[in-house]
């Protein structure tokens, strides 16, 4: 039954390999959210049948997370002011592991507050393939997934909620001091083939820097440039069409032009970088900095998107297949 479910993940073009990629997503994103919602009372609604086994004392759970995490528990340290509750997957034969990793990640990610952020230090990691932490004044908390091989090869993912309580936050970091801006362009000629347009050279150019003076401060540009203000969210406030970036909107304060954009918090920073760039090039896209060519491939993708109805499950699909392939020219 498990190795079924787990296969269809590889039936390319099938609706069951969607269904079942998104039957894992949803159980990610529950476990997330479930354990986040419940690391307050030490996971208590959670415990059922107690467990022997020491050190520590353990619980089977009371809530299924479905057939992707079957054995799962919740573990408490006393001693340590340390509770977690823990699942873990059956070996997912046959899967493409970057596939599921994908999939497992932005699971995780929908069910985030935006307290948490990525772990990258090596330091801290230990064989975990992701972590993200929150801390508190009083407690720190983490979600961490590690990817281990059963015998026979086959990939399974442990997940885990932490709730350390008593822990004092880090100090907090210096500052980082303003860095460069690097525009990086392609060698002049009078068209630039992006993906199935032809774009005038110039105008690659004016939307490659409109990009960057758009990010700036604007106490460091003129007046007539277009500004985006990003904010952060959580991945549990993002859109689920839009986990990693969102569009939210034009604002004109005074007659500037200006445009909002959200970027997922959960994110590393390379990734939110990569957001924010993203998100810029379809605000200008949308403030009508883009030059002609591009102007219209844009007016083409928003029709595309408004052709789909106001029940549309992705509002933005069309316009945001335009930006990742703008994007790939414009770091």
């Amino acid at each position: 039954m498990s190795f079924v479910v787990f296969a269809l993940l590889l039936s390319s073009g099938t609706a069951a390999r969607a269904a079942s990629k998104a039957d894992l997503l949803k159980a990610v994103t529950m476990f997330v959210t479930t354990g986040l919602a419940n690391a307050d009372s030490q996971f208590a609604p959670l415990r059922g049948v107690p467990i022997i086994e020491s050190p520590g004392v353990h619980y089977q759970t009371t809530t299924s997370f479905g057939n992707f995490m079957p054995y799962c528990h919740v573990s408490g340290y006393p001693s340590e002011s340390e509770w977690v509750l823990s699942c873990s997957s059956p070996g997912l034969g046959g899967a493409n592991l970057d596939q599921l990793l994908a999939v497992i990640y932005r699971g995780a990610v929908q069910g985030l507050p935006a307290c948490f952020t990525r772990t990258m230090n090596p330091l801290i990691l230990r064989d975990e393939t992701f972590r993200w932490d929150c801390h508190e004044a009083d407690r720190a908390l983490s979600v961490d997934i590690s990817t281990e091989r059963a015998s026979n090869g086959n990939p399974i993912f442990r997940f885990e909620v932490y709730d350390y309580q008593g822990e004092q936050p880090p100090p907090p970091s210096p500052s980082a001091p303003p860095a460069h801006v690097t525009i990086q362009l392609i060698k002049p000629r009078k068209t630039l083939q992006m993906g199935d347009l032809q774009v005038p050279y110039m105008d690659y150019v004016t939307l490659n820097f409109g990009m960057f003076a758009a990010i700036l401060p604007k106490k460091h540009t003129h007046s007539a440039i277009t500004h985006v203000v990003e904010l952060l969210k959580g991945g549990n406030e993002m859109p689920a069409y839009d986990w990693v970036w969102h569009y939210a909107g034009k604002q004109e304060p005074n007659g500037s032009k200006t445009f909002v954009v959200w970027v997922c918090a959960n994110l590393s920073p390379q990734e939110q970088t990569r957001a924010l760039h993203q998100a810029t090039l379809l605000g200008l896209l949308e403030a009508g900095d883009g030059g002609s060519v591009l102007q219209q491939a844009y007016m083409k993708a928003s029709a595309a998107d408004a052709g789909l109805g106001p029940q549309a499950s992705d509002p933005f699909v069309n316009r945001r297949k335009l930006i990742d392939t703008i994007s790939r020219y414009i770091p």
